[in-house]
């Protein structure tokens, strides 16, 4: 039982892997985006076509679908609005460390790869998945009228006048935003009250006259 679990878990981490560079690979479809502008018909098709072919179906947008579970409102503190990231992303990333904890323990005790492994690589998983467990749950970006506060890949506060705010584009992961004075920072996508967020940039664009 405990075999097949590992090899379903490897299969389906392999998969999720595979759909995120599909993306990069069919046509340039991976490449950054207005965040007014929708996604390509090339792009939703291949998509779902990933999908159907495969026996797992989309691993990554299944994750997307637990990751997205949580408020669908932004927080409120006085005359601020406060998002952070869903409690489907901060939860099911804590989810994820131990499945990855036992796999590891399997492959160095069970079978015949243990000790072949450099503990350097496991410390270094280990550092990766701290810092970006720390990164969700410390997130958070804060609006009040003009400005905006937002927790950077540092860890973090940065500070920004959103009238200076120029360009705001999609990516896979999130949306990065583009001001004056060649400023910038990235917000990841699961966050509460995305789709308000969403359509306060693009007001706040038009509003700037971008």
């Amino acid at each position: 039982m405990y075999l097949t679990l590992a090899i379903a878990a490897v299969f389906w981490i392999g998969a999720w892997f595979v759909t995120r560079k599909l993306r990069s690979f069919v046509g340039g479809m991976n490449a950054p985006r207005d965040i007014r502008e929708e996604e390509s018909l090339t792009k939703r098709v291949a998509m779902a076509g990933f999908g159907v072919l495969s026996p797992m179906g989309n691993p990554q947008e299944n994750l997307a679908t637990v990751f997205k579970f949580g408020r669908k409102d932004g927080r409120t503190d006085g005359s601020a609005t406060v998002f952070q990231a869903t409690a489907g992303w901060r939860y099911g990333f804590i989810l994820v460390v131990p499945l990855l904890a036992w796999f590891a323990v399997y492959i160095e005790s069970q079978t015949n790869l243990g000790g072949q492994t450099p503990y350097n690589f496991y410390l270094m998983v280990a550092g990766v998945m701290l810092y970006t467990g720390v990164y969700i749950w410390r997130f958070r970006l804060v609006i009040d009228g003009i400005d905006m506060t937002c927790t950077s890949h540092l860890l973090m506060t940065r500070h920004f006048d959103l009238t200076k705010l120029t360009r705001a584009e999609t990516k896979q992961d999130g949306y990065t935003l583009y001001f004056e004075n060649t400023r910038k920072i990235a917000i990841p996508r699961f966050l509460e009250g995305h789709d308000l967020l969403r359509d306060f940039l693009i007001g706040q664009l038009e509003d700037n006259g971008h």
